[in-house]
């Protein structure tokens, strides 16, 4: 195996990160999709693994997990960071004349973050603050939101 998979990361993070429950709902889902998209035989010992035994073999690179099945699971965490992430920074702004309205938010989840904005994404990252300082929180006019994540 080359480089770290995001659910990789993802899935060391969650151990001891408040997404823990979230990600391993997030995983059944992921891998019911799997099931579906990819056959495993009936005898094949991964039909049998729960969602904490998948976080537990991702995280010890169990030969059983292949980069075939790292790529499927980085794909449909990337779709679903917000859906299953939390906003830890958003600014909404309304614009007049040649502007236009819209919204940026700084998602988290298990330590993965991403940018999303009413006509845009960046991302995923681990670098937070990189997608933090695009946000355009100087403007007294636009609406900021900030958690206690963000810091």
């Amino acid at each position: 195996m080359g480089s770290q998979f995001w659910v990789q990361t993802c899935a060391n993070n969650s151990i001891t990160h408040r997404h823990k429950k979230v990600f391993l709902k997030w995983l059944k889902e992921a891998l019911y999709d799997f099931d579906r998209d990819i056959d495993l035989s009936a005898d094949d010992v991964r039909f049998s693994w729960n969602p904490l035994d998948w976080r537990t073999n991702i995280c010890e690179n169990h030969p059983l997990v292949v980069d075939e099945i790292l790529d499927h699971l980085d794909s449909k965490l990337v779709d679903s960071i917000d859906d299953f992430g939390e906003i830890i920074a958003s600014v909404e702004y309304d614009q007049e004349g040649m502007a236009h309205s819209g919204w940026n938010a700084v998602y988290e989840f298990c330590g993965i973050y991403t940018l999303q904005g009413s006509d845009f994404s960046e991302g995923p990252s681990a670098n937070k603050e990189e997608l933090l300082e695009y946000l355009d929180t100087d403007d007294s006019e636009h609406i900021v939101f900030w958690s206690d994540y963000a810091d």
